[in-house]
Protein backbone atom coordinates (compact mmCIF):
# COMPACT_ATOMS: atom_id res chain seq x y z
CA UNK A 1 0.00 0.00 0.00
CA UNK A 2 2.83 2.36 0.87
CA UNK A 3 4.44 1.62 -2.49
CA UNK A 4 1.22 2.50 -4.30
CA UNK A 5 0.90 5.77 -2.38
CA UNK A 6 4.55 6.64 -3.04
CA UNK A 7 4.18 5.84 -6.73
CA UNK A 8 1.05 7.99 -6.96
CA UNK A 9 2.82 10.87 -5.23
CA UNK A 10 5.78 10.52 -7.59
CA UNK A 11 3.51 10.58 -10.65
CA UNK A 12 1.73 13.67 -9.29
CA UNK A 13 5.05 15.42 -8.79
CA UNK A 14 6.05 14.67 -12.39
CA UNK A 15 2.71 15.92 -13.72
CA UNK A 16 2.91 19.11 -11.67
CA UNK A 17 6.46 19.72 -12.86
CA UNK A 18 5.50 19.22 -16.51
CA UNK A 19 2.45 21.44 -16.13
CA UNK A 20 4.55 24.11 -14.43
CA UNK A 21 7.08 24.03 -17.26
CA UNK A 22 4.25 24.31 -19.76
CA UNK A 23 2.87 27.42 -18.04
CA UNK A 24 6.31 28.93 -17.77
CA UNK A 25 7.29 28.29 -21.38
CA UNK A 26 4.11 28.93 -23.30
CA UNK A 27 4.40 31.97 -25.58
CA UNK A 28 1.59 33.81 -23.80
CA UNK A 29 3.84 33.96 -20.73
CA UNK A 30 7.33 34.14 -22.22
CA UNK A 31 10.53 34.32 -20.25
CA UNK A 32 13.01 35.31 -22.94
CA UNK A 33 12.04 36.70 -26.35
CA UNK A 34 11.30 34.13 -29.03
CA UNK A 35 11.89 34.33 -32.78
CA UNK A 36 10.08 31.91 -35.08
CA UNK A 37 8.39 31.70 -38.48
CA UNK A 38 4.68 31.29 -39.06
CA UNK A 39 3.06 30.37 -42.38
CA UNK A 40 -0.50 30.93 -43.50
CA UNK A 41 -1.78 30.16 -47.00
CA UNK A 42 1.65 30.58 -48.55
CA UNK A 43 2.58 33.77 -46.70
CA UNK A 44 5.49 33.42 -44.28
CA UNK A 45 5.84 35.74 -41.29
CA UNK A 46 8.93 36.35 -39.21
CA UNK A 47 7.67 36.76 -35.65
CA UNK A 48 9.09 37.90 -32.32
CA UNK A 49 7.10 37.08 -29.18
CA UNK A 50 8.22 39.18 -26.21
CA UNK A 51 7.07 40.47 -22.83
CA UNK A 52 5.93 44.11 -23.04
CA UNK A 53 8.40 45.17 -20.34
CA UNK A 54 11.23 44.28 -22.75
CA UNK A 55 10.04 46.79 -25.37
CA UNK A 56 11.83 50.11 -25.90
CA UNK A 57 10.86 52.57 -28.64
CA UNK A 58 13.89 54.37 -30.02
CA UNK A 59 14.83 56.56 -32.97
CA UNK A 60 17.80 56.16 -35.30
CA UNK A 61 16.99 59.41 -37.18
CA UNK A 62 17.24 57.72 -40.59
CA UNK A 63 20.95 57.01 -40.15
CA UNK A 64 20.69 53.46 -41.48
CA UNK A 65 18.68 50.26 -41.54
CA UNK A 66 17.56 48.41 -38.43
CA UNK A 67 21.13 47.38 -37.61
CA UNK A 68 22.01 51.03 -36.99
CA UNK A 69 19.92 50.99 -33.83
CA UNK A 70 22.06 48.39 -32.05
CA UNK A 71 19.00 46.40 -30.90
CA UNK A 72 17.05 43.39 -32.00
CA UNK A 73 13.50 44.31 -32.93
CA UNK A 74 11.44 45.63 -35.80
CA UNK A 75 10.82 48.88 -37.66
CA UNK A 76 8.36 51.37 -36.23
CA UNK A 77 5.53 53.27 -37.88
CA UNK A 78 5.38 55.59 -40.86
CA UNK A 79 7.64 58.65 -40.99
CA UNK A 80 8.49 61.72 -43.04
CA UNK A 81 11.67 60.98 -44.97
CA UNK A 82 14.91 62.90 -44.68
CA UNK A 83 14.64 65.80 -47.08
CA UNK A 84 11.02 66.45 -46.09
CA UNK A 85 10.16 69.84 -44.63
CA UNK A 86 9.98 68.30 -41.15
CA UNK A 87 11.42 64.76 -41.07
CA UNK A 88 10.46 62.41 -38.26
CA UNK A 89 7.80 59.96 -37.02
CA UNK A 90 4.26 60.39 -38.30
CA UNK A 91 2.85 58.06 -35.63
CA UNK A 92 2.87 58.00 -31.86
CA UNK A 93 6.09 56.59 -30.42
CA UNK A 94 6.39 57.48 -26.73
CA UNK A 95 8.44 56.14 -23.81
CA UNK A 96 7.39 57.24 -20.30
CA UNK A 97 5.65 60.36 -21.55
CA UNK A 98 8.50 61.44 -23.86
CA UNK A 99 8.41 61.11 -27.69
CA UNK A 100 11.31 59.30 -29.34
CA UNK A 101 12.52 62.50 -31.01
CA UNK A 102 13.29 65.31 -28.59
CA UNK A 103 10.75 68.14 -28.97
CA UNK A 104 12.01 71.43 -30.31
CA UNK A 105 11.09 74.10 -32.80
CA UNK A 106 12.24 73.34 -36.32
CA UNK A 107 12.01 75.39 -39.47
CA UNK A 108 8.55 75.15 -40.99
CA UNK A 109 6.69 74.28 -37.80
CA UNK A 110 5.33 76.26 -34.86
CA UNK A 111 4.71 73.07 -32.88
CA UNK A 112 7.79 71.66 -31.09
CA UNK A 113 6.12 68.22 -30.96
CA UNK A 114 5.40 67.90 -34.68
CA UNK A 115 6.89 64.71 -36.19
CA UNK A 116 8.57 63.66 -32.94
CA UNK A 117 6.41 60.62 -32.16
CA UNK A 118 3.86 62.63 -30.16
CA UNK A 119 1.07 62.58 -32.78
CA UNK A 120 -0.72 60.12 -35.00
CA UNK A 121 -0.47 62.45 -37.98
CA UNK A 122 -3.21 60.91 -40.12
CA UNK A 123 -6.65 59.40 -39.76
CA UNK A 124 -10.05 60.58 -38.61
CA UNK A 125 -10.98 63.07 -35.91
CA UNK A 126 -10.87 60.36 -33.25
CA UNK A 127 -7.30 59.41 -34.07
CA UNK A 128 -5.60 56.15 -34.97
CA UNK A 129 -4.91 52.85 -33.25
CA UNK A 130 -2.18 52.96 -30.62
CA UNK A 131 -0.92 50.03 -28.55
CA UNK A 132 -0.17 51.17 -25.01
CA UNK A 133 1.61 49.28 -22.23
CA UNK A 134 0.94 50.52 -18.69
CA UNK A 135 4.09 49.62 -16.78
CA UNK A 136 2.48 49.95 -13.36
CA UNK A 137 -0.64 47.87 -13.98
CA UNK A 138 1.03 45.55 -16.49
CA UNK A 139 -1.92 46.04 -18.84
CA UNK A 140 -1.76 46.17 -22.64
CA UNK A 141 -4.51 48.02 -24.46
CA UNK A 142 -5.30 49.39 -27.89
CA UNK A 143 -6.56 52.99 -27.91
CA UNK A 144 -7.75 55.27 -30.67
CA UNK A 145 -6.01 58.59 -30.01
CA UNK A 146 -4.57 61.54 -31.90
CA UNK A 147 -1.73 62.51 -29.58
CA UNK A 148 0.24 61.81 -26.42
CA UNK A 149 -1.87 64.39 -24.60
CA UNK A 150 -4.72 61.87 -24.41
CA UNK A 151 -2.85 58.83 -23.12
CA UNK A 152 -2.38 59.76 -19.41
CA UNK A 153 -6.15 59.39 -18.91
CA UNK A 154 -5.80 55.66 -19.70
CA UNK A 155 -2.69 54.72 -17.66
CA UNK A 156 -1.79 54.64 -13.98
CA UNK A 157 1.08 57.12 -14.37
CA UNK A 158 1.80 59.64 -17.12
CA UNK A 159 5.49 58.84 -16.77
CA UNK A 160 5.37 55.05 -16.84
CA UNK A 161 4.17 53.62 -20.15
CA UNK A 162 5.09 53.12 -23.78
CA UNK A 163 2.82 53.77 -26.74
CA UNK A 164 3.17 52.81 -30.42
CA UNK A 165 0.80 54.12 -33.06
CA UNK A 166 -0.20 52.58 -36.38
CA UNK A 167 -3.27 51.69 -38.40
CA UNK A 168 -5.76 49.32 -36.80
CA UNK A 169 -5.91 45.92 -38.53
CA UNK A 170 -9.34 45.59 -36.88
CA UNK A 171 -9.04 41.85 -36.25
CA UNK A 172 -12.39 40.08 -36.15
CA UNK A 173 -14.17 43.14 -37.58
CA UNK A 174 -16.08 42.53 -40.87
CA UNK A 175 -15.74 46.26 -41.61
CA UNK A 176 -11.98 46.22 -41.14
CA UNK A 177 -11.14 47.86 -44.47
CA UNK A 178 -13.30 50.90 -43.81
CA UNK A 179 -11.79 51.19 -40.31
CA UNK A 180 -8.31 51.20 -41.80
CA UNK A 181 -9.27 53.79 -44.41
CA UNK A 182 -10.59 56.06 -41.67
CA UNK A 183 -7.23 55.80 -39.94
CA UNK A 184 -5.19 56.84 -42.95
CA UNK A 185 -4.85 53.76 -45.15
CA UNK A 186 -3.76 55.02 -48.57
CA UNK A 187 -4.63 53.50 -51.93
CA UNK A 188 -1.06 52.24 -52.26
CA UNK A 189 -1.05 50.53 -48.85
CA UNK A 190 -4.40 48.95 -49.67
CA UNK A 191 -3.60 47.62 -53.14
CA UNK A 192 0.18 47.08 -53.28
CA UNK A 193 1.82 43.66 -53.18
CA UNK A 194 4.74 44.47 -50.90
CA UNK A 195 6.58 43.68 -47.67
CA UNK A 196 4.56 44.51 -44.56
CA UNK A 197 5.02 44.67 -40.79
CA UNK A 198 2.79 44.85 -37.74
CA UNK A 199 2.67 44.86 -33.95
CA UNK A 200 0.06 42.97 -31.97
CA UNK A 201 -0.72 41.46 -28.59
CA UNK A 202 -2.68 38.69 -26.93
CA UNK A 203 -2.79 37.40 -23.37
CA UNK A 204 -0.12 39.80 -22.14
CA UNK A 205 2.45 39.03 -24.86
CA UNK A 206 3.55 41.41 -27.61
CA UNK A 207 4.07 40.00 -31.13
CA UNK A 208 6.14 41.73 -33.81
CA UNK A 209 5.55 40.66 -37.42
CA UNK A 210 7.55 41.16 -40.61
CA UNK A 211 6.54 39.38 -43.80
CA UNK A 212 9.17 37.20 -45.45
CA UNK A 213 7.55 37.51 -48.86
CA UNK A 214 5.49 40.25 -50.45
CA UNK A 215 1.71 40.16 -50.16
CA UNK A 216 -1.50 42.09 -50.43
CA UNK A 217 -3.03 43.73 -47.38
CA UNK A 218 -5.84 41.20 -46.87
CA UNK A 219 -3.47 38.21 -46.99
CA UNK A 220 -1.09 39.84 -44.50
CA UNK A 221 -3.94 40.74 -42.15
CA UNK A 222 -5.31 37.20 -42.33
CA UNK A 223 -1.88 35.75 -41.46
CA UNK A 224 -1.46 38.08 -38.47
CA UNK A 225 -4.99 37.28 -37.28
CA UNK A 226 -4.35 33.54 -37.57
CA UNK A 227 -1.09 33.81 -35.63
CA UNK A 228 -2.88 35.67 -32.84
CA UNK A 229 -5.69 33.13 -32.77
CA UNK A 230 -8.35 35.12 -34.61
CA UNK A 231 -9.91 33.45 -37.65
CA UNK A 232 -9.06 30.22 -39.51
CA UNK A 233 -6.18 27.91 -38.65
CA UNK A 234 -2.83 28.42 -40.38
CA UNK A 235 -2.27 26.18 -43.38
CA UNK A 236 1.31 25.23 -42.48
CA UNK A 237 2.15 26.25 -38.92
CA UNK A 238 5.87 26.11 -38.17
CA UNK A 239 7.36 25.29 -34.77
CA UNK A 240 9.06 27.92 -32.67
CA UNK A 241 12.77 28.51 -32.84
CA UNK A 242 13.30 29.79 -29.33
CA UNK A 243 16.43 31.48 -28.11
CA UNK A 244 17.40 29.37 -25.14
CA UNK A 245 13.90 29.17 -23.67
CA UNK A 246 12.19 26.27 -25.43
CA UNK A 247 9.02 28.29 -25.94
CA UNK A 248 6.37 26.92 -28.24
CA UNK A 249 4.63 28.73 -31.07
CA UNK A 250 1.42 30.66 -30.23
CA UNK A 251 -1.75 28.77 -29.47
CA UNK A 252 -3.71 27.65 -32.50
CA UNK A 253 -7.35 28.61 -32.93
CA UNK A 254 -8.48 25.17 -31.74
CA UNK A 255 -6.51 25.54 -28.49
CA UNK A 256 -8.66 26.10 -25.39
CA UNK A 257 -6.78 29.33 -24.65
CA UNK A 258 -8.17 30.81 -27.86
CA UNK A 259 -11.66 30.52 -26.43
CA UNK A 260 -10.87 33.00 -23.63
CA UNK A 261 -12.13 36.56 -23.62
CA UNK A 262 -8.59 37.96 -23.74
CA UNK A 263 -8.23 40.89 -26.11
CA UNK A 264 -6.18 40.50 -29.29
CA UNK A 265 -5.26 43.54 -31.32
CA UNK A 266 -2.78 44.41 -34.05
CA UNK A 267 -1.68 47.56 -35.86
CA UNK A 268 -0.06 47.99 -39.27
CA UNK A 269 3.43 49.49 -39.17
CA UNK A 270 5.64 50.77 -42.00
CA UNK A 271 6.14 48.60 -45.07
CA UNK A 272 8.00 47.94 -48.31
CA UNK A 273 11.78 48.19 -47.72
CA UNK A 274 11.14 49.72 -44.30
CA UNK A 275 9.69 46.39 -43.15
CA UNK A 276 12.72 45.04 -41.27
CA UNK A 277 13.54 42.73 -38.38
CA UNK A 278 16.62 41.71 -36.42
CA UNK A 279 16.34 38.78 -34.00
CA UNK A 280 18.16 35.90 -32.29
CA UNK A 281 17.31 32.40 -33.48
CA UNK A 282 17.62 29.20 -31.50
CA UNK A 283 21.28 28.49 -30.85
CA UNK A 284 22.22 32.16 -30.89
CA UNK A 285 22.36 32.69 -34.65
CA UNK A 286 21.22 36.11 -35.81
CA UNK A 287 18.22 36.48 -38.07
CA UNK A 288 19.03 39.45 -40.30
CA UNK A 289 15.87 40.74 -41.93
CA UNK A 290 17.28 44.18 -42.73
CA UNK A 291 16.70 45.86 -46.09
CA UNK A 292 18.33 48.71 -47.95
CA UNK A 293 16.29 51.49 -46.38
CA UNK A 294 17.03 53.91 -43.54
CA UNK A 295 14.57 53.91 -40.63
CA UNK A 296 13.36 56.67 -38.31
CA UNK A 297 12.17 54.49 -35.42
CA UNK A 298 12.80 51.00 -34.07
CA UNK A 299 10.63 48.93 -31.74
CA UNK A 300 13.56 47.45 -29.83
CA UNK A 301 13.74 44.34 -27.65
CA UNK A 302 16.07 45.09 -24.76
CA UNK A 303 18.54 42.62 -23.27
CA UNK A 304 18.48 40.38 -26.34
CA UNK A 305 21.92 40.63 -27.84
CA UNK A 306 22.57 39.59 -31.42
CA UNK A 307 25.81 38.65 -33.09
CA UNK A 308 27.48 41.29 -35.24
CA UNK A 309 26.07 41.46 -38.76
CA UNK A 310 27.47 43.25 -41.80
Amino acid sequence: MKRIVCAACFICMILLTVFGLYLENRPDNPGEPVYYRFSHKGLSLNVIAVRPDRILLTTVRQEGDIKAGGFCGINGGYFAMAGSAIPGPLCIAINDGVPVRAPGLRAGSADPYQNTGWYNAWGNAEGAATIVYDKLSGELKCLCVKSGYEIPAYVASAGSYWAQGGIDLALGNPGWLETMRQQGLTDYLETAVTYRSAMGFRDGTVYLFASENQSGLAAFRDAVASCLGVGPKPSTPEPAAASGSGLAAPARPDDARNKSASARHAILLDGYLCSQMLAVKKGGETFDGSRDCSLEEIIAVTGWNHAAVD
